[in-house]
């Protein structure tokens, strides 16, 4: 996950360094990258959380479409929750959160 993370910073962050204070310019995601980048980390954060309780928190339709219980949906959303404000103390931000 940290290799990740420092591999979109890489992309377009610039890391300015002043009297040895780091400032880190905020970078914003177009947000079908930064919702793909968010929604599977948190995903796989439930699924290393849960192990293999993991599938009790998700449901097949009979079209074959995987989506999350409502519990699985609410802990799927805290988790990322938790990450989308972990990732902003670093400067990473969606489109969306620009002019916010």
């Amino acid at each position: 996950m940290i290799e990740l993370c420092w591999s979109l910073l890489s992309m377009n962050q610039e890391i300015v360094i002043e009297s040895k204070v780091m400032k880190i310019n905020n970078t914003y995601f177009s947000m079908e990258i930064y919702n793909e980048f968010t929604s599977d980390i948190a995903d796989k954060v439930m699924k290393a959380k849960l192990g293999d309780d993991y599938n009790k928190y998700i449901q097949e339709d009979s079209e074959g479409n995987i989506s999350y219980t409502e519990e699985g949906q609410d802990m799927f959303i805290d988790i990322l929750d938790n990450f989308c404000d972990f990732i902003a103390k670093f400067g990473i931000y969606s489109e969306a959160d620009r002019y916010a």
